[in-house]
C-alpha cells in the first residue's frame, strides 16, 4: 500500500497532513475533487514529458496473475508516442481544501509498456488508438534464456578488505597502510608489536564461505614463524618471513565464524623493512545465494530487493527458452518469497512472504457515517469440495502396506461428516514413503489441517481510493454481514475519470 500521509515534493507540495488527506478521501465536505494526468517515459522509465492526448484510461491490479498490473488507454493518435519504446505512467490527483494551485496530493498507478494497436476514427473524425498496456513483468515473459541456464554452487566474493564488508577488527599494532599495497587496496602493517601474543586482527567470515585467500609479505628473514592464521581457535596456517615478494595463500574456513591474524614473534626479530603486510583478502562462497541470482537476472531494472542468506541447495538448471520470469519466480518460491512484482513507480519488488496475520493493516474500510463503500457487496466461501475424510497409503513391493485415515467429525466444523451428512474423501499415495505408521499418521493429520482452510472472499466497490498497491492488507468492517477482520487484497480496478468507482476483491483464510 502506498503511503497516505504523503510527505512532500511532487506528491504533496503543500505538505497536507494525513488527517486532511483522509478527510478528503472520505468526502467529509460532501464530495471529492479528483483529476488525472499521464507521464510519457522512455524505456529506462525516465520522464520525457506529460501527455495531453489520453482520452480514457483504466488500471487493473491482479496479484494472482502473472502480469499483475495492466491498463487500457484510449489516446489521440498525434504521433507523440513511440509505441515500441515509450511507457505511460498515470497519476491520480486528489485536491485538498481550500483547493489552491498546490493544494493536492497525488499517487502514481503504475508504469506501463504499450502494445501497437490499430488506429480508428472516432465519431468526431479524430484518429485514436485503443492501447492495451502491461507492467514490466511483460518484459521478463518476453525475455527467455537462449542457452541452458545453470546456477552453479560456487561464486567468488571479491570485495575489498573493508571494515564494513567483513566486520574487520584491527587490534594492537595492526593498522591501515598503502605503502605496501599490492593492488591499491588497503594493507595491514605492524611497525611495532609490544605484547605480540595478544595483538590480533580479526575478520568475521561471511555465511557460507569455505575458502579465505590473501597475500602477505613479512621480513627479509626466513625460517621464523611471524604470524599465524586461526579459524576460531584452530590454527589454519603458520606464516614465515619471505621478504622478497608477495606470497599468495589460502586457508579453508568451513564452519569457522572468525578468522584471526596473530603475531607470534616480536618485531625485533624482523629484518629488512621491519613490517608485516596482509592484502587482497577475499572469500570463496560455496553457497550461491538465491537473491543474488535474482538480482543478476534483474540487472538493468530498478529494484528493491530484501536479501536473503538462503542458498541454492544444489545445481539448478532451466531449458533453453524458459522465460526469465519463470526462473525468478521459481527461485523466489524456493525461499518462500512473494512472486515478483513491479510497484506503481516501476520498481521490481523482491521480498519475503509474510502471513497476513503478521502484517499490519494499512487502512480501514467501514460502513460508518463516512463510508466510501457502495451498497452492492458479496461474500462467499468455497466450501463445496472441502474434504472431511483423508486417507493416505504407502505401498511398495518390498514392505507391508501402510494406511492411515483421518476423519473430521467435529460438530463445531461446518464441513465435518456430522454437519454435512455425507463423506467427501481425499485419497492419496504418500509419494515420499513414510518410514513407519506413526509418521504416516502425523502426515495425514497435517494434510487434514492444511486442507481444512478455505478462503472467505469479499467483493465490494468504493469511490476511487488511489493509494493502493499490490497484495495490500487492510481491515474491512461491514455491519450488515457481521464482517470485521483484516483481508488481503487480490485485485482492484477503476477507470481514471471523475465519479468512477473502484472494484475490490479481498480474501482471508478461514478454518472449517
Amino acid at each position: 500500500m502506498q503511503t497516505i500521509a504523503v510527505l512532500s515534493g511532487e506528491h504533496n507540495p503543500n505538505g497536507h497532513t494525513e488527517d486532511e488527506i483522509i478527510s478528503e478521501l472520505r468526502g467529509h465536505r460532501g464530495g471529492r475533487y479528483l483529476t488525472f494526468r499521464y507521464e510519457r517515459l522512455d524505456s529506462a522509465n525516465v520522464k520525457l514529458g506529460d501527455l495531453t492526448n489520453v482520452l480514457t484510461a483504466e488500471v487493473d491490479q491482479n496479484w494472482l496473475a502473472d502480469i499483475k498490473r495492466t491498463a487500457k488507454f484510449e489516446v489521440i493518435d498525434d504521433g507523440v508516442i513511440n509505441y515500441l519504446s515509450d511507457r505511460i505512467k498515470p497519476w491520480v490527483r486528489l485536491h485538498i481544501y481550500p483547493y489552491g494551485d498546490n493544494d493536492w496530493v497525488q499517487w502514481p498507478q503504475g508504469v506501463f509498456l504499450l502494445s501497437s494497436p490499430k488506429r480508428g476514427i472516432a465519431d468526431n473524425g479524430v484518429v485514436t488508438r485503443n492501447v492495451e498496456a502491461y507492467d514490466q513483468l511483460q518484459t521478463l515473459i518476453d525475455d527467455s534464456v537462449t542457452s541452458r541456464y545453470t546456477i552453479p554452487l560456487t561464486t567468488a566474493l571479491t570485495e575489498g578488505f573493508e571494515d564494513d564488508t567483513y566486520e574487520l577488527t584491527i587490534g594492537g599494532s595492526w593498522s591501515r597502510s598503502s605503502t605496501r599495497a599490492k593492488t591499491g587496496t588497503y594493507s595491514m602493517k605492524s611497525a611495532s608489536i609490544g605484547d605480540y601474543g595478544t595483538t590480533d586482527m580479526t575478520i568475521v567470515v561471511p555465511a557460507g564461505s569455505t575458502t579465505l585467500t590473501f597475500s602477505y609479505w613479512c621480513s627479509t628473514e626466513s625460517g621464523y614463524d611471524f604470524f599465524k592464521v586461526l579459524g576460531d581457535s584452530t590454527e589454519l596456517l603458520s606464516v614465515s618471513g619471505v621478504g622478497v615478494a608477495w606470497v599468495d595463500a589460502s586457508v579453508t574456513v568451513t564452519g569457522k565464524s572468525v578468522v584471526t591474524f596473530r603475531f607470534t614473534k616480536d618485531v625485533s626479530d624482523l629484518g629488512g623493512e621491519n613490517g608485516v603486510w596482509v592484502d587482497n583478502v577475499s572469500f570463496t562462497d560455496a553457497s550461491t545465494r538465491v537473491t543474488d541470482v535474482v538480482r543478476s537476472l534483474l540487472s538493468g531494472y530498478q529494484t528493491s530487493i530484501v536479501s536473503s542468506a538462503s542458498v541454492v541447495p544444489t545445481v539448478m538448471e532451466w531449458d533453453i527458452g524458459t522465460t526469465k520470469l519463470k526462473i525468478i519466480n521459481e527461485l523466489l518460491s524456493s525461499i518462500n518469497y512473494d512472486s515478483l512484482s513491479f510497484d506503481e513507480n516501476g520498481v521490481a519488488i523482491v521480498r519475503p512472504y509474510k502471513l497476513p496475520t503478521e502484517r499490519t493493516s494499512g487502512y480501514t474500510y467501514a460502513t460508518d457515517e463516512h463510508s466510501v463503500i457502495l451498497p452492492e457487496i458479496s461474500q462467499e466461501y468455497d466450501l463445496f469440495k472441502v474434504p472431511n475424510t483423508w486417507v493416505m497409503v504407502v505401498s511398495e513391493p518390498d514392505r507391508s502396506v501402510l494406511s492411515s485415515t483421518y476423519v473430521n467429525n467435529d460438530p463445531a466444523s461446518p464441513t465435518s461428516t456430522v454437519n454435512r451428512g455425507r463423506t467427501i474423501t481425499d485419497f492419496r499415495t504418500d509419494s515420499n514413503n513414510a518410514v513407519d505408521q506413526a509418521t504416516l499418521d502425523a502426515k495425514v493429520a497435517r494434510l487434514a489441517f492444511e486442507s481444512s482452510q478455505v478462503y472467505e472472499k469479499l467483493s465490494f466497490s468504493t469511490a476511487i481510493m488511489p493509494f493502493h498497491s499490490g497484495n495490500d492488507v487492510y481491515s474491512v468492517t461491514i455491519d450488515e454481514l457481521a464482517v470485521s477482520s483484516s483481508y488481503v487484497e487480490t485485485s482492484w480496478s477503476f477507470e481514471l475519470k471523475s465519479g468512477a468507482t473502484m472494484k475490490h476483491t479481498v480474501r482471508r483464510v478461514v478454518p472449517v
